[in-house]
């Protein structure tokens, strides 16, 4: 059941989306602090040597990727993993590149990855409550006739 609540001239607004949309926006706020912690907490050498690891440990830990299933989880971090190994083979000897630092790299592209994702969440949010507003402003402007 939708909670609404009766707003001035017969106007409802939806709480229910109110609250997701406000929930979808703590989590990403929640997303920037975690993308810090594991660049933070990310080991060079274990990165280097297994890049899978290191993204399943990453998206896999406690409080992140938590709108994920585990079907998006493993879908990012192979698609982050193929960018990686992408970028690096491509990289030319001597020259600075994306893929010089592993945890940097694997630690932005799984997490742009989930903000898109949220960012997604929150247009679909956003466009619902417009469609509510509009169909309530068409009611009261073809009632005060």
């Amino acid at each position: 059941m939708i909670e609404t609540i009766k707003g001035q001239k017969g106007g409802v607004v939806d709480v229910n989306e109110a609250v997701r949309y406000s929930y979808l926006v703590s989590i990403s706020a929640e997303q920037e602090v975690g993308q810090l912690e594991a660049y933070s907490q990310c080991n060079q050498g274990d990165a280097d040597t297994s890049p899978e690891t290191y993204c399943v440990d990453t998206i896999s830990a406690s409080g992140q990727f938590q709108l994920y299933s585990t079907d998006q989880k493993a879908q990012t971090c192979q698609e982050t993993v193929e960018s990686f190994n992408a970028a690096k083979s491509t990289a030319i000897p001597g020259t600075k590149n994306d893929a010089d630092d592993t945890c940097a790299y694997l630690t932005v592209y799984a997490y742009k990855a989930y903000n898109w994702f949220v960012n997604d969440l929150q247009d679909q949010v956003i466009s619902r409550q417009m469609s509510q507003m509009t169909a309530t402003l068409a009611q009261v402007s073809g009632g005060a006739d």
